[in-house]
């Protein structure tokens, strides 16, 4: 259209001397704002020009007048903080022209790129999701799992967790009245919140399973040991208890590694469940170490083996994670926000 433009200018430039000297001036005021890519400029002249000449000029007229509506709408949207519809807006005209003012405002978006980052966090969850983490590792027995799998598992649901969470509340600080960015925030508030339960389910499961088949091994351990030191030195029930003890932690031996594998996990991520299977994994220690002498095993043990036993639960349903959903405005959004980000990244 600017090309159009420019031609007809050229064109009527020839008749320029039939002219008066104000329509020659905006003929020239024009050029100068089609150089600028002053879209206000562009009215300004065109708009005296059309009423000098309205069958030369009136096509280029309606045009920058359209554009001028939409900018000033996009403008309207932004104050009202209605940002999608307004970059959408600004959005289609770039596509056509080139005028400063709405590069202007489009540059504006880098101000809004934590959402974009909130925005690429979430594809790469929904990602993972898609490989069923859950339904796969809790369709089995906690006895069968590989550690290193169940390592990885706690590792990326928490750490996309985390993520999300922290990027949906730097977004929240930003108080966004968009409706539709609230609403964004709203369904990935849920989500992450349905995540955090899920996480808590499968350490449910997995500490349930160990109890269930840890507990008969280690109250037997407990009460072989307690009734010797009631007969005996604990000097006399040391050695006599360690071949029990050996033979104890080899049966369990996948239950201790797997419990402090996940101990130091859940610790590592600084995971609010980190707590609960440190506790587990010290009951287990105490009952099958030999701490002190025995100094205080008969207490401390009555209390493990209530620790452990109350791990014991009612079958775990899957819980049904689901991924985060995005909107096709917010999905728009996004990628007007990674396409102005690149391409002002050099101009701005």
């Amino acid at each position: 259209m600017t090309k159009k433009i420019l031609i007809t200018f050229a064109f009527f430039l020839i008749l320029s001397a039939c002219q008066p000297s104000h329509i020659q001036q905006q003929e020239v005021r024009l050029e100068d704002a089609i150089q600028k890519h002053d879209l206000i400029a562009q009215y300004d002249a065109l708009k005296i020009l059309a009423g000098h000449a309205p069958k030369n000029w009136n096509e280029a007229f309606s045009q920058v007048k359209k554009n001028l509506s939409k900018l000033q709408q996009a403008q309207t949207l932004l104050s009202k903080n209605e940002l999608i519809d307004a970059y959408i807006i600004l959005h289609e005209i770039k596509k056509q022209y080139n005028y400063k003012q709405v590069n202007t405002q489009l540059k504006n978006l880098k101000d809004h790129t934590e959402l974009l980052s909130l925005i690429t966090e979430i594809h790469r969850y929904n990602e993972y999701l898609t490989l069923n983490p859950l339904e796969t590792i809790l369709a089995i027995h906690a006895s069968q799992w590989n550690t290193l799998t169940l390592n990885e598992t706690y590792s990326n649901l928490i750490n996309h967790h985390d993520k999300i969470k922290k990027l949906t509340s730097n977004i929240e600080k930003r108080k966004y009245s968009s409706i539709k960015i609230l609403n964004f925030i709203k369904s990935t508030k849920r989500q992450t919140r349905e995540l955090e339960s899920a996480v808590a389910a499968l350490l449910k499961k997995q500490l349930s399973d160990f109890s269930i088949s840890s507990t008969t091994r280690l109250e037997t351990l407990y009460v072989t040991t307690t009734e010797n030191l009631t007969l005996f030195d604990s000097r006399i029930v040391i050695p006599m208890m360690k071949p029990m003890i050996k033979t104890t932690l080899y049966e369990l031996q996948h239950w201790n590694e797997q419990l402090n594998n996940t101990r130091i996990t859940l610790s590592t991520l600084d995971s609010p469940l980190a707590p609960t299977v440190s506790n587990v994994y010290q009951a287990f220690t105490q009952l099958t170490n030999q701490t002190n002498d025995y100094a205080t095993y008969t207490t401390d043990g009555k209390q493990s083996i209530q620790t452990i036993k109350q791990l014991q639960v009612a079958p775990i349903q899957t819980p049904n994670i689901k991924s985060i959903t995005i909107n096709t405005d917010i999905v728009i959004f996004s990628q007007l926000l990674t396409e102005y980000a690149y391409l002002y990244r050099f101009t701005s």
